[in-house]
């Protein structure tokens, strides 16, 4: 009789546990819902890499309790750029859930991006007329060169800044850095969307030239500055023209170039030079500056030494480049033979060492 009552109890228990599911599974029904046009993050890419292609939206499938999927935000879809990649890549696309919902589905599951590296580059000036005609030795322009920052497939291609002026301005104007066309070695404009220009005001004031008077640029011949703990970013000219006094039409120079600045390996902040006016062959004399003396100060940016090592016909070997801090050469910069792919080394970077460790 005792045993019995056991077993009736025991059914009793499992009648109750099946009945409760039952229940819980009516009371909390699972569904399925679709986010179309998820925007994908992307992690990992740091301010020395920008993406050149389109990311493209998502759409995700998720089920779970309904309760939470009919009330749940849209989920954070995301990929992760893997340190140092340039060029294309594909990457997998994830996806953050509630622990209680579960992803079905996403579309794609996988994206194709092209990431390039941040480039530096400064670039001059120049000023043309709405027909094209260059008047950049009629004005003091200040900075005479900007910079520029963006992709280096873009930047490296980029040979100067343009102003161009519907009209001749009779005093001293400013002009914004979003109105400056970016022109590259052909000639042809270049797109701005993805490139910095820096700074973001330039000053141009119209010099009063009377007939027998000309201004012109200066253009300073820098050399001998070895490429050790710092290179040469940029500098700046004070002041950055020269007017000559001249009784002929036919000038046979269009720049004053200073004499040449022998810097021995040093980094100085500034040095005051005379402006060379042989040139000018007699058939003109420099007024301005005072003495014909300009001062240059010296932009100076940090370098770093990076080590790359690779096996070579069984044989550890170690190529050291050095950059400016701010740029890191491409890791497959390397061949199978030890040489280092000259095409892929940044213009800023030079090789110390190549060989056996």
């Amino acid at each position: 009789m005792q045993q019995n009552r056991g077993i009736l109890i025991t059914l009793s228990l499992l009648f109750t546990l099946a009945l409760w599911f039952a229940m819980s599974q009516t009371i909390t029904p699972y569904t399925e819902r679709v986010f179309t046009g998820v925007k994908i993050q992307i992690r990992g890419l740091g301010d020395d890499r920008v993406i050149l292609s389109d990311v493209p939206l998502v759409n995700i499938r998720v089920r779970g309790p309904e309760d939470i999927v009919s009330t749940m935000p849209q989920p954070v879809a995301w990929v992760m750029i893997p340190a140092g990649a340039v060029g294309d890549v594909v990457l997998s696309v994830n996806v953050d859930l509630p622990s209680s919902v579960n992803l079905i589905d996403i579309s794609p599951s996988s994206v194709a991006l092209r990431i390039d590296v941040i480039k530096y580059k400064n670039v001059k000036i120049e000023v043309l007329t709405a027909s094209r005609t260059d008047i950049t030795s009629q004005f003091e322009i200040l900075p005479p060169r900007v910079s520029i920052k963006g992709p280096s497939s873009i930047v490296n291609s980029i040979a100067k800044a343009v102003i161009v002026l519907d009209k001749m301005p009779k005093e001293a104007i400013k002009v914004s850095a979003s109105d400056l066309m970016l022109i590259d070695v052909s000639g042809k404009p270049k797109d701005k969307k993805l490139i910095s220009i820096e700074p973001s005001e330039i000053k141009l004031s119209p010099f009063t030239i009377k007939q027998d008077y000309l201004q012109l640029p200066v253009i300073p011949v820098i050399k001998g500055y070895a490429q050790g703990e710092y290179v040469l970013a940029g500098m700046k000219i004070d002041p950055s023209f020269a007017v000559v006094k001249t009784s002929t039409d036919n000038l046979p120079v269009s720049f004053i170039k200073t004499a040449t600045i022998d810097l021995h390996g040093e980094y100085p902040s500034s040095i005051e030079v005379s402006l060379n006016d042989k040139p000018l062959q007699g058939l003109a004399s420099i007024i301005y500056p005072p003495h014909k003396k300009v001062t240059i100060r010296f932009l100076w940016q940090k370098t770093k030494v990076y080590k790359i090592k690779t096996m070579v016909n069984g044989t550890p070997w170690i190529v050291m480049i050095r950059c400016p801090d701010n740029i890191e050469p491409p890791p497959d910069i390397v061949d199978d033979h030890g040489n280092v792919k000259t095409n892929k080394l940044p213009d800023t970077c030079v090789v110390i060492y190549s060989g056996v460790y």
